[in-house]
């Protein structure tokens, strides 16, 4: 993943697309910064998250779901263990945690464990899926879920803030999906 990273250097800053925020139905350049990250990205951090402000192309992204759906092993190399990626796409919410994470609409029926959510109750989840699908959704709109009964990767990229659990994304979900169901 050579351009994936939690800042840029020089070089690569003309690459890094604009984000944008809605403002009364019209779009509008969002240039601030949204937890601790800078928008411009045009410095080191002082912290890196693991669950915010890395930026990364969708080629990158597409290599590292790739990872995770098959079992660590990309090109034939063994890039993580197989137990590790089970543990990064397994659920580990307690009860009470649990219980205050299904009050979110778009997470109903979904644990969350390692920084990825996964679906745990279809009957409970308001968007179509299968047991065991995982995945996450950013701030500006990046989604990301593996299917693996279903051998499926869902990447969708797009810079608007408050946009990773958009209607837009569950619409997009939905009709992917919708074509595994009998």
């Amino acid at each position: 993943m050579k351009n994936t990273g939690f800042w840029l250097p020089e070089e690569k800053r003309n690459r890094l697309v604009k984000a944008y925020e809605d403002n009364n139905d019209e779009l509008k350049l969002y240039t601030g910064n949204n937890l601790g990250i800078i928008n411009k990205m045009d410095r080191e951090p002082a912290f890196e998250s693991g669950g915010a402000g890395l930026v990364s192309t969708i080629d990158d992204y597409a290599r590292f779901a790739s990872v995770l759906m098959n079992k660590g092993n990309l090109d034939e190399v063994q890039i993580l263990r197989p137990h590790t990626v089970n543990y990064l796409t397994s659920g580990s919410l307690s009860a009470a945690q649990q219980n205050n994470f299904d009050n979110w609409l778009t997470l109903c029926g979904h644990s969350y464990g390692n920084l990825m959510r996964v679906m745990t109750d279809c009957s409970r989840a308001g968007d179509l899926g299968s047991p065991g699908e995982y995945g996450w959704a950013g701030w500006l709109g990046c989604y990301f879920c593996n299917c693996p009964r279903e051998e499926l990767t869902f990447l969708f990229m797009t810079q608007k803030t408050d946009c990773g659990t958009s209607p837009l994304t569950r619409k997009l979900r939905n009709i992917i999906l919708s074509s595994f169901c009998k």
